[in-house]
């Protein structure tokens, strides 16, 4: 299993519902993909001071991830939601040792 996470610190002036729309938008695109496994994003809960934004998509392979990049329906998500209101991305892909919902 692979977790896919990206964070991100948003432009000075973003609001709540920019956020809560770009996560809304990323849950409907990810409930019709099969090979993610589990997906989480949203707002940082603020309980310590780092990014703005979260997202972890757990997929079975290293295809699984570039699948769920290249989808053109992630890229535009992407391109219409989420680039307009970022100020720094990072992302990581880690291999899992536990059992993720096999």
């Amino acid at each position: 299993m692979i977790a896919h996470l990206v964070v991100f610190t948003f432009n000075p002036g973003v609001a709540r519902t920019q956020a809560d729309e770009a996560a809304a938008a990323l849950r409907e695109l990810t409930a019709d993909m099969p090979y993610v496994v589990r997906y989480e994003c949203g707002p940082a809960l603020g309980i310590r001071q780092g990014a703005d934004f979260g997202v972890l998509a757990i997929v079975r392979t290293p295809e699984d991830v570039e699948t769920y990049l290249d989808d053109p329906r992630h890229v535009a998500i992407v391109r219409e939601r989420i680039t307009p209101i970022v100020a720094t991305r990072s992302a990581v892909q880690l291999e899992l040792t536990g059992s993720y919902g096999d």
